[in-house]
C-alpha cells in the first residue's frame, strides 16, 4: 500500500497541528492528548506513544509548548508530566489553523467536499502514517555508484525454494485455481452468513412481533381490568342510589304517617275546641235561665207583701 500520496501528506504534515489542537482548550499529560485524537477520529488515526512524546520533546524545545509536574494527590500518588500551549504556540496553532482552512476550501471547491464513507475499506491506514521531521540540510559529499543492471528472473514456490520457469508457471495455476476455489468457499460462507442474518433478522422481527403482540394483550386486559373496575363502580353508585332512594321513600313514608298524625291531633283539638265551646255555650244558657228564675222568684216575693 502506497502511503506516500499527496493525500496521506494532509494527515502526516498537521501532527503537529493536531496535538497543538489537543492543547487549547486546557492542559493535558500524554494518554490524554492520545485518547482525545483517537476520540476524535473515530478511532481512524491512532498516534503511537513514542511518536507523541518525540513530538512533545520537539514542540517544547521550539518554545510551542511547556510542561509541568502534576499533583501527586490528584494522580494518587503517580507522576504526570502536563503540557500546555505557551502564547507563541498559541499564536502557531491559529497561523496553522487558517493555512489549513484555506487549503482544506479550495480542495473542498476543486476535488470534494463529501464526507468519507467509512463503510467501504479505507485506502490507507492513518496510524500507519509517520509525521515529518526535519532532516539535515547541510550539504554533505555525496557518492554516485553506477552499476550494470542485468536482468534476470528467478521463480520461488512458496516455501522459498527456487524453481524453474514451467514449474512455477505450474504453481502459479495452482494458486490461481485455490485461490478461486478459496473466492468460491467465501463466497458460500458469505452467502450462509447472509441467510443467517436473514433468519437472525426474521427471528429478530418475530420476536418483536411476539414481544408487540404481549404488550397489545396486556394493554388489552388492562383495558377489561380498568373496564370491569368501572363496571364495579357503577353497580356500587347504582346501589348507594337505591339505597338513597329506599331511604328517601322511608323517611316520606314517615313524614307522611307524621303528617296523618298532626291532622288526627288537629282534628281531636277542634273538636275538644268545639265540645268546650258548646258546654260554655250551655253553661251560659244555664246560668241565665238560672239568673231569669232567681229574677222571677224574687219579684214575685216582693209582689206578696203588697197583696197581703
Amino acid at each position: 500500500m502506497d502511503i506516500s500520496s499527496v493525500n496521506s501528506d494532509l494527515i502526516r504534515g498537521n501532527v503537529t497541528t493536531i496535538i497543538l489542537g489537543c492543547l487549547l482548550s486546557d492542559d493535558k499529560y500524554g494518554y490524554e492528548i492520545l485518547k482525545e485524537i483517537e476520540d476524535k477520529s473515530n478511532s481512524q488515526y491512532v498516534l503511537k506513544q513514542a511518536t507523541l512524546y518525540n513530538q512533545l520533546k520537539r514542540l517544547e524545545k521550539q518554545g510551542l509548548v511547556s510542561s509541568y509536574d502534576g499533583d501527586p494527590d490528584d494522580t494518587g500518588g503517580g507522576k504526570r508530566r502536563y503540557y500546555t500551549l505557551t502564547k507563541e504556540g498559541r499564536a502557531y496553532l491559529t497561523k496553522e489553523k487558517s493555512e489549513y482552512e484555506y487549503s482544506r476550501t479550495i480542495l473542498d471547491k476543486l476535488v470534494s467536499s463529501d464526507e468519507y464513507d467509512f463503510t467501504v475499506p479505507v485506502p490507507f491506514e492513518a496510524s500507519d502514517l509517520r509525521p515529518y521531521s526535519k532532516r539535515d540540510t547541510e550539504d554533505k559529499p555525496k557518492v554516485v555508484y553506477k552499476d550494470k543492471i542485468v536482468e534476470k528472473k528467478v521463480f520461488f514456490d512458496r516455501y522459498g525454494n527456487e524453481v524453474n520457469e514451467d514449474d512455477a508457471d505450474s504453481l502459479r495455476e495452482k494458486a490461481e485455481q485455490e485461490d478461486e476455489q478459496a473466492r468460491l468457499k467465501d463466497e458460500q460462507l458469505k452467502k450462509q452468513e447472509e441467510e443467517t442474518q436473514k433468519v437472525s433478522e426474521q427471528l429478530r422481527l418475530s420476536e418483536e412481533e411476539a414481544k408487540k403482540a404481549n404488550e397489545q394483550l396486556k394493554l388489552s386486559e388492562e383495558e377489561a381490568r380498568q373496564k370491569e373496575e368501572q363496571l364495579r363502580l357503577h353497580v356500587e353508585e347504582v346501589r348507594r342510589r337505591d339505597e338513597q332512594l329506599r331511604k328517601t321513600e322511608e323517611q316520606l313514608k314517615k313524614s307522611e304517617e307524621d303528617r296523618e298524625l298532626v291532622k288526627s291531633m288537629l282534628r281531636h283539638m277542634e273538636e275538644e275546641k268545639l265540645r268546650a265551646e258548646e258546654e260554655k255555650r250551655l253553661a251560659a244558657e244555664e246560668e241565665k235561665r238560672r239568673a231569669e228564675e232567681e229574677a222571677e222568684r224574687k219579684r214575685q216575693e216582693q209582689a206578696k207583701p203588697s197583696q197581703t
